[in-house]
């Protein structure tokens, strides 16, 4: 994912600086596609074999008693997986956009707001526990992409209709 993002930040950079915005959702597209298709594959990976990529770190007699645990946190985790690709790679639209702040502000919602706040919440909140906290990072980790994928679906949706409305402030620092 790290090395999609790298490259919609300078294909969607290179695109708008071209003011060539069809471009960029372009990427931004594709870029989405290609990420939750290869998260989706990870993610199946991962909730199949769990057993065998829990086995591999409770070898061990005093590990061992925590494999029930870590396949269980391997198959939920797994699901959040595919909406990685979401908002990191819209994320990466915003930097190549110039629009850092807007890039800091969806990385801030999503992993300092939604993540620990529905974590606390499915844990204590809806007495959940342990479980809850890994149900939480799912749920936390999903809202927080889809806000930052519409956001972001929103922007090129108005710079299409309009055009750039204003040179972004970010582009001054």
């Amino acid at each position: 994912m790290v090395g999609i993002a790298t490259a919609v930040v300078s294909v969607s950079g290179a695109a708008f600086g071209a003011k060539d915005f069809e471009k960029a959702k372009t990427a931004h597209t594709y870029a989405v596609k290609a990420g939750l298709l290869i998260e989706g594959g990870v993610a199946a990976f991962t909730f199949i074999f769990a057993p065998q990529i829990a086995a591999v770190f409770t070898q061990t007699e005093e590990a061992a008693h925590i494999a029930p645990d870590l396949i269980q946190f391997l198959r939920i985790i797994c699901l959040f997986y595919p909406t990685v690709s979401l908002g990191m790679l819209s994320t990466s639209l915003f930097q190549g956009a110039g629009k850092g702040f807007s890039a800091l502000t969806a990385n801030l919602l999503r992993t300092i707001v939604f993540t620990p706040l529905f974590a606390a919440f499915f844990a204590f909140n809806l007495n959940m526990g342990q479980v809850g906290a890994w149900w939480g990072i799912v749920a936390g980790n999903a809202i927080g992409a889809g806000v930052v994928y519409v956001w972001v679906k929103l922007y090129l949706s108005t710079i299409l209709k309009t055009g750039p409305l204003h040179k972004p402030f970010e582009q001054g620092i």
